[in-house]
């Protein structure tokens, strides 16, 4: 969510309950990983929130990816430096590539089939709708 839409944020709601139900929705609240704002929000609109691993395994591919990039830059330099023969460095960019594809996939099944469903609320905090 941009910056511009988050500062649109000035209404103030309260509710009113008991201490016991205040309580359980800060623990909730806090359990999911969110804010409390973006917790009641999510939760009065019906909408998914992210929980802090979700959170983490978004970050953890993020950082992946990059280094996907990364290797991916590597290897075309070896590639286009080497005469774009086979050699032994680009052998083992491949690998690495290889395995970084792993690492990915294996993430990206950590993270599970619904997690693109939610869109990032207060800097990750909450899943909305799209």
């Amino acid at each position: 969510m941009s910056s511009s839409t988050s500062r649109k944020r000035t209404v103030v709601m309260r509710a009113r309950c008991t201490p016991e139900e205040a309580a359980d929705i800060q623990d909730r609240a806090a359990a999911s990983g969110n804010s409390l704002s973006a917790f009641l929000r999510a939760s009065a609109l019906g909408r998914r929130l992210r929980n802090r691993q979700d959170r983490l395994a978004v970050a953890e591919l993020v950082s992946i990816a990059a280094e996907l990039r990364r290797l991916g830059g590597l290897q075309k330099h070896l590639f286009t430096e080497g005469g774009k023969v086979m050699s032994k460095e680009y052998s083992d960019v491949l690998v690495a590539l290889k395995a970084a594809g792993d690492e990915l996939t294996a993430a990206l099944v950590r993270l599970g089939p619904d997690a693109d469903e939610a869109d990032d609320d207060e800097g990750g905090h909450a899943g909305e709708d799209r």
